[in-house]
């Protein structure tokens, strides 16, 4: 279906780009960063890039900048934060921070089109930690079904 933004993305193009940084991630100047990640905790997200940048913030202060780099905070900017929306690459530049949920974009697809997906990603990767990461952070677990939070509830 019709995505929000024009630009024409294929998964293998998706899963390559990620791919390169998974195969550094362990590297001194490398630091993944997911969203679901984000979307679980974003203040300690925060924290572990601060650490990896060498910056030393204490929880009170990474928990004041994460209430301004909340979804909510960027939906009221999002003329602004939308990628390429000054180059008119969105409908609706708050249409970007839609949702904010992981998976949502599996509603937009019938189980036929997610089992071929499923099939798609299978063959293009046989590395189970690199596709459990790529779709559900690092909490990992089965890429075939949606990520849970905390409370058992996909985000």
């Amino acid at each position: 279906p019709a995505g929000n933004c024009h630009v024409n993305t294929h998964v293998a193009h998706v899963l390559h780009h990620l791919s390169t940084g998974w195969q550094r991630r362990e590297e001194r100047n490398v630091v993944l960063v997911h969203y679901a990640d984000l979307q679980r905790d974003l203040v300690t997200e925060m924290g572990r890039l601060a650490t990896a940048l060498g910056y030393d913030y204490p929880t009170t202060r990474l928990a004041e900048l994460a209430q301004h780099a909340g979804l909510e905070t960027m939906r009221t900017r999002a003329d602004a934060l939308a990628p390429n929306a000054h180059l008119g690459a969105w409908k609706s530049a708050s249409g970007f921070f839609a949702e904010g949920r992981m998976d949502a974009w599996r509603a937009a697809f019938s189980a036929e089109d997610l089992a071929a997906y499923d099939t798609r990603i299978a063959e293009l990767s046989n590395d189970a930690a690199f596709l459990a990461w790529a779709h559900n952070g690092r909490r990992g677990e089965d890429w075939r079904r949606p990520a849970a939070t905390d409370e058992g509830e996909s985000l």
